[in-house]
């Protein structure tokens, strides 16, 4: 008489233990990935990591995990900080020397005092029209001047490339080359296959990205989201930008 209701209990307290073990396990995770992307990105604030999908336990164990968004604000990029970077991958999974997903993207902005800071001496401002301007003191003929030059910025390899291309000197155009260096600033790895478009707006240099069928490693921008461990081998190539 008792027996059926036992067993439907137990049943039912077999499900609540699985459905915390498997939310905590998902949690505990959730707060490991943060930490290590806190550490390697030398984020002031903890990253915010949700892995999405349910259950969570059977992707832990196959680790292949079906969601996970990211968003991390304070980053290191390179030789630049990246104000913000929220990301979206499908399909992560651990293969050879780092991860397979099936979809990448994703986007963030550098704010403008971050790019100056990094700028070795000059001012990195919006320049309207999708440019930035970059400005500075110079020297002519003995005397310190203020110049000024606006440029596209684009990704080289793996580079984020101002190059002036409208010069002025005191406001007034100047058709000197070479017044206003390149400004570069170098980058973490950029996945093979990774599209990048970048916008320059009041707010800050705007990027996104996106990506499909992209092998990641832990030597490019991604490996840090503590997604996956160290590699033994990483062979890494530019992405393909479109600005």
């Amino acid at each position: 008489m008792f027996r059926p209701r036992f067993w439907l209990v137990s049943a039912v307290v077999l499900v609540v233990l699985l459905l915390v073990a498997d939310r905590g396990g998902q949690y505990v995770v959730q707060k490991i990935v943060a930490g290590q992307i806190q550490s390697s990105l030398s984020t002031p604030d903890e990253p915010s990591v949700d892995i999405k999908g349910f259950p969570f336990l059977p992707q832990l164990i196959s680790q292949k995990f079906d969601d996970v968004d990211v968003d991390i604000r304070d980053a290191d990029a390179g030789q630049i900080r990246v104000e913000r970077i929220s990301a979206v991958l499908t399909g992560v999974q651990r293969k050879g020397s780092g991860a397979h997903v099936d979809s990448l993207s994703g986007g963030g902005r550098i704010s403008y005092a971050a790019a100056s800071e990094a700028a070795g001496g000059y001012r990195v401002s919006y320049g309207g029209n999708n440019l930035v301007k970059i400005s500075g003191d110079v020297r002519i003929a003995g005397q310190t001047r203020t110049a000024s030059a606006t440029g596209k910025p684009r990704i080289v390899g793996n580079e984020l490339l101002i190059r002036p291309e409208q010069v002025s000197v005191d406001g007034v155009a100047a058709p000197v080359s070479g017044l206003i260096p390149d400004i570069r600033y170098p980058l973490r790895e950029i996945p093979k296959g990774l599209n990048i478009r970048i916008k320059p707006t009041e707010a800050g240099i705007e990027f996104s990205f996106d990506g499909e069928d992209l092998q990641l490693s832990s030597e490019d921008f991604t490996g840090a989201w503590g997604l996956w461990g160290p590699v033994r081998e990483v062979t890494s190539a530019p992405g393909r930008v479109r600005t």
